[in-house]
């Protein structure tokens, strides 16, 4: 545990703001993907990362396009931010079921925005005049090594209350998305829920992709909430757990890519991995220990 703790400390020593906006990033999207489980879309966990990478992609693009056309100044299409979230919102509308039941309509709907939104980024980045490290920091996630102080510091804050606001929906989600008549004839607001759950969904891809990269957001939506389920039953606690599993296995991941010289990406995304099946079996051990006793 002590060599961990050194490792970590040094880490941090090397990578302070990717170490602590990648974890609030991680802890966050443990949280939302808790959620996307329950709502039966964990799809859209592919298909709407992809969509706010096509919007930075735009971006890149709309930059070399703006200027090829002879227009003067910066222009309104090379905001990353703004194209990421309009990108990101569409998605959003046409994947994730609000005022309607899912249907494999959605499943049709979320393959068809993942195979336009990733040959937009490749189409649109191909005429980037950003050069190769930012076609690889948008399609890897090598943005965490490089995020500003402004970045870390809207991180550090938006995170944990997207967070939170996750972990208060908990129970009127899973609520909602195990029968939508049945939480209407309890008093559930479902419409108004399934709003806020989209809202939340998409703030979180469209401050994340732009920042770490749509491989890192997927793998934290899916795979430690996949691992809380089996650790915890009541929906409030397997939210948070999955948040915690998904920011420690983050943060093992970040370690050990600066420990072992890893690519960054690649070891975010196997600390998430591991992490996640450990988990995961403690949990099955635990079960099998108490099926016994």
């Amino acid at each position: 545990m002590s060599a961990f703790l050194e490792r970590l400390a040094q880490a941090y020593d090397l990578a302070p703001h990717a170490l602590v906006g990648g974890a609030a990033v991680a802890l966050a999207a443990g949280v939302v993907g808790a959620l996307l489980r329950w709502r039966r879309v964990a799809w859209a966990g592919l298909a709407v990362p992809s969509a706010g990478t096509a919007g930075v992609a735009f971006a890149l693009g709309g930059h070399a396009t703006w200027h090829a056309l002879g227009l003067p100044g910066h222009g309104p299409v090379e905001d990353v931010g703004l194209w990421a979230a309009w990108f990101t919102a569409a998605a959003v509308l046409l994947v994730v079921p609000v005022g309607r039941a899912r249907g494999r309509d959605g499943e049709r709907a979320a393959a068809l925005c993942f195979v336009v939104s990733t040959t937009l980024a490749v189409l649109l980045v191909a005429e980037s005049p950003h050069g190769d490290h930012e076609v690889a920091s948008l399609a890897t996630g090598r943005a965490l090594l490089f995020l500003s102080h402004e970045d870390m510091l809207l991180l550090r804050a938006a995170m944990p209350a997207l967070a939170l606001v996750g972990v208060l929906l908990a129970r009127r989600v899973a609520h909602l998305s195990f029968d939508r008549d049945h939480a209407r004839a309890a008093g559930r607001a479902v419409v108004s829920t399934e709003l806020a759950f989209a809202g939340l969904f998409a703030a979180l891809v469209a401050l994340g992709v732009p920042r770490v990269g749509a491989p890192f957001l997927f793998a934290a939506l899916t795979v430690p909430s996949a691992a809380a389920e089996r650790v915890a039953a009541r929906p409030t606690t397997t939210a948070a757990v999955a948040g915690v599993v998904a920011a420690l296995g983050f943060t093992v991941g970040a370690t050990a890519s600066v420990a072992w010289d890893w690519p960054f990406s690649t070891g975010v995304v196997a600390g998430l991995l591991a992490t996640g099946a450990a988990v995961a079996l403690l949990g099955r051990g635990a079960r099998a220990l108490a099926g016994r006793g």
